[in-house]
């Protein structure tokens, strides 16, 4: 028998179950599925499949089967530019409070409440993308999203008055 991680039709078969339940193909490199006592090593084969394609040694069959499930043949270059459901939703309360307020200047306690009662804790989140920008850890989207609702960069202290008039705001 060929080995799994060679085995195109069952690694791509998983790799499509990953895409349906996911949205995305990022699989992570460390994915595996059980499969009659063996693990399939669909991370691993991701891993090899770039590799192939780099080479151009996937045949063309294999590389439209590959974008119908939107497969990353680069990760790298994808990565730089990806931006995270969970990372855009909070980006969205944030656009909306500059919107409504026409800056960003949220103390770090700052929260919002979302339609499901989650508390985000957006001041918070807002310090983080400032400590990420300064280490390199924001991609091209995210500062430019960010610079578009007028992000400032540096660390904001408040003073309490200031404090005292910013309510938690429901959303």
């Amino acid at each position: 028998m060929q080995d799994v991680i060679y085995d195109f039709e069952l690694n791509y078969y998983y790799a499509k179950e990953y895409f349906k339940a996911h949205g995305n193909c990022l699989i992570p490199k460390s994915y595996k599925v059980l499969l009659n006592g063996k693990y399939v090593k669909v991370g691993k084969w991701c891993v090899y499949i770039r590799k192939l394609h780099e080479e151009g040694r996937l045949s063309l069959d294999q590389i439209n089967l590959l974008k119908e499930i939107n497969f990353v043949f680069k990760a790298e270059e994808f990565l730089d530019n990806y931006v995270s459901e969970k990372w855009m939703r909070k980006y969205n309360f944030a656009k909306k409070y500059h919107d409504e307020h026409g800056n960003l200047l949220i103390p770090i306690d700052y929260v919002v409440v979302d339609e499901h009662k989650n508390v985000i804790k957006l001041g918070a989140w807002l310090e983080k993308c400032r400590k990420d920008y300064l280490e390199g850890e924001l991609n091209k989207v995210q500062i430019s999203l960010l610079n578009g609702i007028d992000m400032r960069w540096e660390t904001v202290h408040y003073e309490d008055d200031a404090k005292s008039d910013m309510k938690n705001v429901k959303i």
